[in-house]
């Protein structure tokens, strides 16, 4: 119950701050893992940054997908 109504809840969407999207690894900065500072964002930030991750992680999923099995008519 105290992560819904606590004192110490999240209010509000925050992300770290040297947090870059897109997967890249060599963006990924191991040094400031655990340690990053978060920052405030808004809800419509929020939202766009969830929404071009999922379709991101899905355009990948389908070029490894079109690898493992023939794409076109499935015969049963």
């Amino acid at each position: 119950m105290n992560r819904v109504y606590g004192p110490d809840r999240l209010k509000y969407p925050m992300k770290r701050k040297n947090w870059e999207p897109g997967g890249d690894p060599a963006k990924i900065n191991g040094e400031l893992r655990g340690k990053d500072e978060w920052e405030r964002i808004s809800w419509d930030e929020a939202l766009t940054l969830v929404t071009d991750e999922l379709k991101r992680v899905y355009a990948v999923r389908q070029q490894y997908r079109g690898g493992l099995r023939p794409q076109g008519k499935r015969q049963d």
